[in-house]
């Protein structure tokens, strides 16, 4: 990688521009692109899988992200990438997971890896819709709810349950979420990190 003082082209490998991009996030040293036909672009670091593209080997160009059969992921709504993993909301709310993550308290500290997008999980293992958002450790479901992510089923990241606050209740009506800070309807803005509220 080169870099630049002034704003250049995003080329692939053989120098045509990249277009058709409806939204862009960063991690810590990837980027990950969603199209406007819902499919994925990434370059930067791979050293743990988080460009989603099946191996680990660093890309200076952008590159497909690929399901388990190897085909182009599609249907993607929403994107979020942060440190070295990367998360995909697609339309029905179904949420894909990959690189590296950091696990939670309640989860001893476990990580996650997968070079490859795989789907986010309820407690029972089984595939869950209707996520709005997610951010890091916790994600808003359809009923406005804020969940913790963090434990394991398998090589599955999954959901945990609701997120209490410091006194023992359901966080419910949220908003937004970032980076660790959460907007209810009210207008109250709430934060934890780690899977925590406080």
């Amino acid at each position: 990688l080169i870099s630049q003082s002034l704003p250049v082209d995003v080329v692939d490998s053989e120098n045509n521009k990249i277009m058709g991009i409806k939204a862009i996030v960063a991690g810590s040293g990837h980027t990950i692109a969603l199209k406007n036909d819902g499919t994925l672009l990434a370059w930067g670091g791979n050293g743990n899988g988080q460009l989603g593209d099946g191996t680990e080997l660093n890309r200076s160009f952008p590159t497909v992200v690929k399901d388990v059969d190897n085909q182009p992921i599609s249907g993607v709504r929403a994107i979020f990438a942060k440190n070295r993993h990367s998360f995909a909301i697609k339309a029905d709310g179904s949420v894909l997971a990959w690189g590296f993550w950091d696990g939670t308290k309640e989860d001893n500290d476990r990580t996650y890896n997968s070079i490859i997008p795989r789907e986010l999980l309820d407690s029972s293992g089984n595939r869950i819709i209707g996520i709005k958002a997610i951010d890091d450790h916790f994600a808003i479901d359809s009923n406005d709810n804020l969940l913790i992510l963090g434990r394991f089923f398998g090589d599955r990241l999954i959901t945990t349950a609701i997120a209490n606050d410091s006194f023992g209740m359901p966080v419910t009506g949220i908003k937004a979420i970032e980076s660790g800070l959460f907007l209810k309807e009210s207008g109250e803005l709430l934060t934890g990190g780690g899977g925590k509220i406080s």
